[in-house]
């Protein structure tokens, strides 16, 4: 075996890497039927459809970590609710919805239509804010760290 076909295998192997492929969790689709049976494909804005977990309604946070959001179903298609696998903007990012705030955050917004502020997402009696209380939202768990 040559070395140049040999570096070319090591460069092919390393790309695979962690990628998701077609229809994997976390990995693109183009319809539910295109996903495991406990998920459903949902894209947010402009970015390209994913396999994403379906949650339960009561819970807030999944267990890798995602937040469970409600998505509107359309024709045929039920209301659900998801693990949402993130967007781009960083906790102490501005945001206007919870579909920009990074995996495991939702957007908190200020007061009279002003942005938002992505937060981490918590459960109320949780530890995961570091010390600090876990804000309430609504009348659930749900909640986010200050």
């Amino acid at each position: 075996m040559s070395v140049r076909v040999l570096v070319f295998a090591v460069l092919l192997l390393v790309g695979c890497g962690n990628e998701s492929t077609f229809g994997d969790l976390g990995g693109s689709c183009r319809s539910s039927t295109d996903c495991d049976e406990n998920a459903r494909c949902f894209g947010a804005r402009d970015a390209d459809s994913r396999c994403s977990l379906r949650c339960e309604t009561g819970a807030r946070l999944c267990e890798s970590g995602e937040v469970c959001i409600l998505v509107a179903g359309s024709e045929g298609v039920p209301d659900e609710h998801i693990c949402y696998l993130g967007g781009d903007v960083e906790v102490g990012g501005r945001c206007t919805d919870g579909g920009e705030c990074e995996l495991g955050a939702v957007c908190i917004l200020g007061a009279s239509g002003e942005p938002g502020v992505c937060r981490l997402a918590c459960e109320v009696g949780d530890a995961r804010c570091g010390g600090v209380e876990c804000v309430a939202l609504d009348d659930g768990p749900a909640g986010f760290c200050p």
